[in-house]
């Protein structure tokens, strides 16, 4: 009698190891497939059929390294997968995926296999149907997913039921301890990563559509705007570029001020390196440039230090043609003479 205590034992911890080598291969295999998915799942329904498939015969290769009992009943960690991709993914690639792990579990056939072929069903259905009802909750708690491992597997469990009856205590007994255990955690596990990251697929998105935003903003800003420090210019708009009659390559080249006309250009230079320096924070003049082969443009400009740096010596400077404006004001004061 001890002598098949000490077996059980073994065949249980054995049990236990297989399961969690299955959960590890499954959490493995939910990383890569999340990471394509959330690239492809606002594309047609085809793409997500196709991704389901493909989640199908991930299923299947977990289906290889599953765990036969005694009585040939077989039990893998197919079940978290059909059930947080209902949970994450919707109906269509959950709904493509259990066909194809139907399939294969009847062609694997067995005492077990149409206990198996129900649970697949049953646990994808749980996720959907959880997904659906908590969908309007944006942030989901590590409590929740695991309550919703747990309420899986209870599922699963209640499905053995449907086993042969000369089988059933004998598969419960066996698996019902790990099932309960390993199983809600390789649940929450997974439902965290894929948490982690959507977050963080969503943050790149908003990055970039934040980065576009701004992009456009600069390109077509009706004024001119440029980001330099005391070695030349760094980036400038086309606005800019227009105003100072030079290309962002041909100003990189030149001192940052040797535009400014001659009048103005030592008292630009003392502004700039008190900006600079931190004296000042941020100033505003109206002054002359020269343009190559033009005559000289009046320009209202708008200077504020970027970086908090003492040394780094970025700034922003703003640009606005106002030769029109000058011209006017120089043109009524020549009337009122």
């Amino acid at each position: 009698m001890k002598r098949i205590n000490v077996r059980l034992e073994m065949n249980g911890m054995q049990n236990a190891m297989q399961l969690i080598q299955n959960t590890t291969m499954l959490i493995s295999i939910g990383i890569v497939f999340n990471l394509f998915y959330q690239k492809i799942k606002r594309q047609r329904v085809i793409y997500k059929v196709l991704c389901g498939l493909a989640l199908g015969f991930a299923g299947v290769a977990l289906m290889f390294t599953s765990i036969r009992l005694n009585n040939n009943v077989i039990f893998d960690t197919r079940s978290i997968l059909v059930s947080v991709s209902g949970l994450f993914y919707g109906v269509i690639p959950t709904s493509a995926a259990v066909v194809v792990l139907l399939a294969y579990r009847a062609m694997i056939g067995g005492p077990g296999m149409l206990t198996g072929m129900i649970v697949t069903v049953l646990t994808a259905a749980t996720g959907v149907l959880w997904g659906t009802l908590r969908k309007k909750t944006k942030k989901k708690s590590w409590l929740e997913f695991y309550l919703f491992g747990l309420t899986t597997h209870v599922v699963m469990l209640l499905c053995m039921f449907l086993l042969p009856h000369a089988i059933v205590w004998e598969t419960l007994k066996t698996v019902t301890l790990p099932v309960l255990t390993i199983y809600p955690l390789g649940t929450l596990g997974l439902c965290l990563i894929i948490t982690y990251e959507q977050k963080n697929i969503r943050t790149e998105i908003l990055l970039r559509d934040s980065e576009i935003r701004s992009r456009t903003i600069f390109d077509q800003a009706p004024i001119g705007i440029s980001v330099a420090n005391l070695n030349g210019a760094l980036y400038m708009n086309p606005a800019f570029e227009r105003i100072l009659g030079k290309s962002l390559s041909e100003a990189a080249r030149q001192a940052p001020l040797s535009t400014f006309h001659p009048e103005d250009t030592k008292r630009a230079v003392e502004t700039v390196q008190k900006l600079v320096s931190g004296e000042i924070t941020q100033y505003d003049m109206i002054k002359q440039l020269d343009r190559p082969g033009d005559k000289p443009v009046w320009v209202h400009m708008y200077l504020s230090k970027l970086s908090a740096e003492e040394n780094d010596g970025a700034y922003l400077c703003m640009m606005q043609d106002i030769s029109e404006e000058v011209k006017k004001e120089n043109d009524l004061l020549e009337n009122e003479k």
